[in-house]
């Protein structure tokens, strides 16, 4: 539970920072994508406490974080976990549906992602009975470890991605200067942006 509260915590400072505060257009796409991460931790914390409702609510706000970062890889990582939300306590025909429209959002997955799509469409193919599909999508998902060795690539995994410790809160500056890009830039005015918040900010769960 503690860490469901720090992991909400940081989801509450970044959803401020995003409805609240002014930025350029590049620092608030960082913000958004930090977002879709802050999320994508809620959910699955969210899941493990047995909150599924709960879970499916932060996964939602990931992906219309990422598609306000404008990230389709982000956005089909967190359609994934919002998939095996459905195979845990849903329909497993609303996850096939969603695992076709992640394949069609992005029809060359990064490896790892593209394993972890196979693998959850071969669970639900199996508790839908046709294990003959569900053979062939686990076959897919052995011939792309095969082949791509399992790339890395940090959309893929949102949970395993660190923060990239460049970007700082600027030093005090003029009203509504917030947030800016790397810290060595912060000594000068015009690199704190007093541009109204981006829109397609995510709310909170």
């Amino acid at each position: 539970m503690a860490l469901y509260v720090a992991a909400r915590a940081e989801h509450c400072l970044l959803t401020g920072l995003l409805t609240g505060h002014g930025y350029d257009a590049k620092t608030g796409a960082r913000l958004l994508l930090l977002a879709t991460r802050t999320a994508a931790l809620c959910e699955w914390l969210s899941g493990c406490l047995g909150e599924e409702a709960r879970a499916e609510r932060y996964a939602l706000a990931g992906i219309r974080a990422a598609t306000a970062a404008g990230s389709r890889r982000h956005v089909a990582s967190c359609m994934t976990a919002l998939a095996f939300r459905h195979l845990v306590a849903g329909d497993p025909k609303d996850m096939l549906s969603l695992v076709h429209a992640i394949q069609a959002i992005v029809p060359r997955l990064p490896a790892g992602l593209a394993v972890t799509l196979h693998t959850r469409e071969a669970q639900a193919l199996a508790r839908l009975g046709d294990l003959t599909a569900s053979t062939r999508a686990l076959d897919r998902a052995t011939s792309t470890l095969a082949a791509k060795a399992a790339d890395a690539d940090p959309a893929a995994d949102l949970l395993s991605v660190n923060v990239d410790e460049e970007w700082r809160p600027c030093p005090p500056g003029p009203p509504g200067s917030t947030w800016a890009g790397p810290r060595r830039h912060c000594r000068t005015s015009p690199h704190c942006s007093t541009t109204a918040p981006l829109r397609g900010a995510p709310g909170l769960p």
